[in-house]
Parts: C-alpha cells; sequence; structure tokens
C-alpha cells in the first residue's frame, strides 16, 4: 500500500483492515517520501500488529505510487496479493 503523508487516513483504513474476521494477512506499507511526523505517527501504529509491515522508499528509486507497490511486492511473505486504494 503506498504511503504518502495522511497518517489519520492511513490508520483508519489499517483499523477497518484489523476489525474483519480473517485475520490471516499482512499489510505492507511503503512511505513514498512523507513528511517524519507522519511516518512516526504510522511507525507507532504499526509497532502494535506484527502483521502490518511499514517501510520507507529509499531515494535510490523513483517516486511514485507503482515504485511502492513494487517495493511491497518485494517484501511480501504471502501466496496473493491484493493492492488497497483509499481516496481522502
Amino acid at each position: 500500500m503506498p504511503v504518502y503523508n495522511h497518517a489519520d487516513y492511513v490508520i483508519e483504513m489499517l483499523q477497518s483492515i484489523q476489525n474483519n474476521t480473517f485475520q490471516n494477512w499482512e499489510v505492507i506499507a511503503v512511505d513514498d517520501g512523507s513528511d517524519n511526523n507522519n511516518f512516526e505517527k504510522i511507525s507507532c501504529y504499526c509497532k502494535n500488529d506484527s502483521r502490518i509491515n511499514y517501510f520507507k522508499r529509499e531515494n535510490i528509486h523513483p517516486k511514485g505510487a507503482q515504485t511502492c507497490r513494487n517495493i511491497g511486492l518485494q517484501q511480501a511473505k504471502g501466496e496473493y496479493t491484493i493492492f488497497f486504494f483509499f481516496f481522502y
């Protein structure tokens, strides 16, 4: 899941995923250069659930949602993948 700022919306989405009855999942969120406050806020939230992995896109990679999705796919451990989109 590409992430760029809007920490409150991202956390709301993560809470929605956590509240589902199906519990065998992992979320891979890749930050696309958010400000430090945003990154710290989401990182603190993710520490409470080992199924949520939060990475920063390294500056050697081009900026953009597709790059973040590709980084997420490289980190994925599961057999199936679904991409989440949110609009604010």
